[in-house]
C-alpha cells in the first residue's frame, strides 16, 4: 500500500512466473507458441492460486514469437487478463495479436 496525495492506494504485486518448473521444456515451448494453450495455462495458474491462497489472480503474458521468417512479434495482447478472457471459436479473438511485420523472403 502506498499513499498518493493523501489517498491510500492499494497496489497489486507483480509476480513474474516462469513455466519451466510446472510444465517442462516441451510443453512450455508448445504453450509459448500457441495462444489457446497459453490461455488454458493462464486459467490453470489462476485456478491453482485461488485454490491455494484464496487470491483472485490476473494472468498477463508477454509472449513473443517469430513465424515464417518474420521478426519476433507479440502473440497475445499483454494488457488482457488471460485467466478471464473469453474465446470465440469462429471469429477472431481480440486478445490474439495480428502479425504486424510482412514475411521476409527466405531466398534473400
Amino acid at each position: 500500500m502506498f499513499s498518493q496525495a493523501g489517498i491510500d492506494v492499494f497496489s497489486s504485486p507483480i509476480i513474474v512466473w516462469g513455466y519451466y518448473w510446472t510444465l517442462g521444456a516441451s510443453k512450455g515451448m508448445q504453450v509459448s507458441t500457441q495462444p489457446f494453450l497459453l490461455r488454458r495455462y493462464a486459467r490453470q495458474v489462476a485456478s491453482d492460486c485461488k485454490r491455494l491462497n484464496r487470491l483472485r489472480l490476473g494472468v498477463y503474458a508477454n509472449s513473443q514469437v517469430s513465424l515464417n521468417f518474420r521478426p519476433q512479434q507479440p502473440m497475445v495482447d499483454d494488457s488482457v487478463n488471460l485467466a478471464e478472457v473469453s474465446v470465440k471459436s469462429v471469429r477472431h479473438n481480440h486478445w490474439i495479436k495480428h502479425l504486424l511485420q510482412p514475411r521476409i523472403n527466405a531466398d534473400g
